[in-house]
């Protein structure tokens, strides 16, 4: 998806990789580069150095929203108790915002209409609000070590992909 002409991401399954964007130095072609292979780019066109400035801007919301979230316990990490500092990271940094406006479009769904974003960095910071406001814990991939939304006590991975990484290079190991 890094031709710039995405897809209109599914609101509806939030996913917990804008922890790991929260996280990317910025500075380090390697990591702007595999997070464009893997995902996209946050802006809907090929990051230029001008373009990396917007990301600047949404890293800093993304990493006051991660400010709701404790540190791993186990492995996985909660959203905090304390309801002034949660309410302040689902603001993402905006003063006197409560719960963003999203630029969205609604489709009809099976259980109702489901938000649908039109680039990838709307939907990382849709998935936050989502995921800290529905308290969903989050978790690092055991295979890629990106965050992912930890949905079941036995998951591991963020991806079949990373499971399959995972099994084959442990195969491989034994053998």
């Amino acid at each position: 998806m890094t031709s710039g002409n995405g897809q209109a991401w599914d609101a509806k399954r939030p996913q917990g990789f804008w922890r790991t964007f929260a996280e990317l130095d910025l500075d380090r072609r390697e990591d702007v580069l595999m997070f464009l292979a893997r995902y996209g780019d946050p802006n809907g066109a090929l990051p230029k150095r001008s373009s990396l400035e917007r990301w600047r801007d949404m890293q800093d919301r993304l990493k006051v929203a991660a400010l709701a979230y404790e540190p791993p316990e186990a492995g996985i990490s909660h959203v905090s108790k304390d309801d002034a500092r949660v309410k302040h990271a689902a603001s993402l940094g905006i003063p006197g915002e409560g719960v963003l406006q999203f630029p969205a479009v609604f489709e009809p769904g099976k259980s109702g209409p489901v938000p649908r974003v039109l680039d990838l960095g709307t939907f990382m910071q849709m998935s936050a609000v989502m995921m800290i406001f529905n308290r969903m814990p989050t978790r690092r991939c055991d295979e890629c070590g990106h965050w992912y939304a930890h949905e079941t006590a036995r998951g591991f991975y963020c991806s079949t992909a990373c499971k399959s990484a995972s099994h084959r290079r442990k195969h491989k190991e034994v053998a």
